[in-house]
């Protein structure tokens, strides 16, 4: 078995933050782990957010707001050529003013 370089551990990283954090979706913000085995069973697949009024714009399959920071913060690190504390808290303030 090859060795996997520490580029692709990044990547299988950032990439399965992104599935669990969309299998999340469906009971996010649900603390009651009763009412998600009633509800929603042992979530398998990809749910619309339909046990809360959070996320009420999202897709089964979209990203939690944890999600989209991630989004966020890998993309404000690709535009400043790294971690820009300054630049950052300017681009967060500009952008999820709405969220």
């Amino acid at each position: 078995m090859a060795a996997i370089s520490v580029q692709g551990r990044i990547k299988g990283a950032i990439y399965g933050s992104f599935a669990g954090d969309a299998l999340a979706l469906g009971a996010h913000w649900v603390y009651d782990s009763d009412l998600i085995k009633e509800k929603l069973g042992r979530v398998t697949k990809y749910l619309k957010p339909e046990l809360t009024t959070y996320h009420p714009t999202k897709n089964a399959g979209d990203q939690t707001m944890y999600g989209d920071q991630t989004v966020f913060l890998i993309n404000s690190i690709l535009a400043h050529g790294g971690f820009d504390k300054k630049a950052w808290a300017e681009d967060w303030k500009k952008d999820f003013t709405d969220y």
